[in-house]
């Protein structure tokens, strides 16, 4: 605003006091007009370092965008943020077998109706997936004699559908997973209200699998695993089990990309063909999965080689800890692999594991003074 001139009572005296407002006018004119570009300026950065960031994003790194998105898994109106850290340190898949001969809980929820109670306990505790199942995977070996054998399509079907056909209609909110290496029985799964698919053959048993999952844009995990279903080892010889199971499990991804899968989970497959400490090698490297790209699942819950570990090799198969006195181990290793990558972990035992994984997330949380 103009400043105004004082009266002129003497010429020396109206002339000074004349330039010295002529110069406070020019001082606020010269004010009013930095403050406007100064605000220019400050608009100009930020929005050429928001551009740079944008392209180092999408352009320079689109390995970053892709990551990120390979760590959503979407069905129908679910979401599964699978992007670490997890809250909670990671999601839990609770393990509901429709079988008669599970190593662990083999009979226990035949029927369709006691299966849904289950799944509804499982969803309390705070499972995020309920793991479906009408085929035991049980290796042969000392530990489990003949291991189980090959089952029928039909007769996987008929367990299976009735419990998952309730569990979507029940429990809408919960992820529905099916356990197959069957791609007539996926499709059939997911028509009854399934939302993802876990083949413990990574494709090699019916690589048809695939498709069903491109399909119907459902995630599917991909598990390494040793022999076919119905002959499966218990233990197979490595040399190198890292180096084995992440080159299996890159094939097995790149057989699904070919197909068209979008959505994809890798596990390393404790407890399937493995020596007890290539088990806990697996675990205590779940990192290297996770460069492969994709969220990693563990399955740890009562298996043999946490009994194994737990009281040493001497032991007697028959003197082993039951699979229901295996959960402080399964634990342990679970804690392991999660701090390792790990962001679905599968288990028996949900009460407990979710537990676990809140104390644990909040105890490193505190250590790196988040709280």
């Amino acid at each position: 605003m103009p400043v105004e001139r004082m009266p002129i009572f003497g010429a020396g005296e109206g002339e000074t006091r004349g330039r010295a407002s002529d110069s406070l006018t020019r001082s606020a004119s010269a004010g009013s007009r930095i403050y406007p570009r100064a605000l220019r300026a400050f608009v100009r950065v930020f929005v050429r370092v928001a551009f740079r960031i944008h392209l180092y994003i999408h352009s320079v790194h689109p390995s970053i965008r892709t990551f990120m998105s390979a760590h959503i898994l979407t069905a129908g109106s679910l979401t599964l943020d699978c992007r670490r850290p997890v809250p909670g340190g990671a999601h839990i898949m609770g393990v509901l077998n429709v079988t008669p001969d599970s190593f662990s809980d083999g009979g226990l929820y035949l029927d369709a109706d006691r299966a849904l109670a289950r799944a509804k306990v499982m969803a309390d505790e705070g499972a995020i997936i309920i793991d479906v199942g009408g085929a035991s995977s049980r290796p042969k070996g000392a530990a489990y004699g003949e291991g189980a054998p090959l089952l029928s399509a039909e007769e996987e079907c008929k367990r299976i559908l009735p419990v998952i056909e309730k569990l979507a209609r029940h429990l809408p909110g919960v992820w529905i997973s099916v356990d197959t290496f069957r791609s007539k029985v996926a499709s059939a799964a997911l028509a009854a209200g399934a939302h993802m698919l876990n083949d413990i053959t990574a494709l090699r048993f019916d690589p048809r699998m695939a498709q069903v999952a491109a399909e119907a844009d459902v995630p599917l995990v991909v598990m390494h695993s040793v022999g076919t279903p119905g002959n499966m080892p218990h233990v197979a010889a490595s040399n190198d089990i890292l180096s084995e199971v992440r080159l299996a499990l890159s094939a097995a991804l790149e057989t699904a990309r070919s197909a068209g899968c979008r959505q994809l989970v890798v596990d390393p497959g404790f407890g399937f063909g493995k020596t007890t400490a290539d088990n806990l090698l697996l675990m205590g490297r779940a990192d290297c999965f996770l460069e492969l790209g994709h969220p990693v699942l563990i399955g740890v819950s009562r298996k043999s080689s946490i009994a194994r570990a737990a009281v040493g090799e001497a032991v007697p198969a028959d003197d082993l800890p039951p699979p229901v006195e295996r959960l402080p181990g399964s634990l342990a290793v679970t804690g392991i692999a999660v701090q390792a990558g790990a962001s679905i972990v599968r288990t028996h035992d949900v009460a407990a594991t979710r537990q676990f994984l809140n104390v644990l997330q909040a105890t490193i949380q505190s250590a790196d003074g988040q709280n």
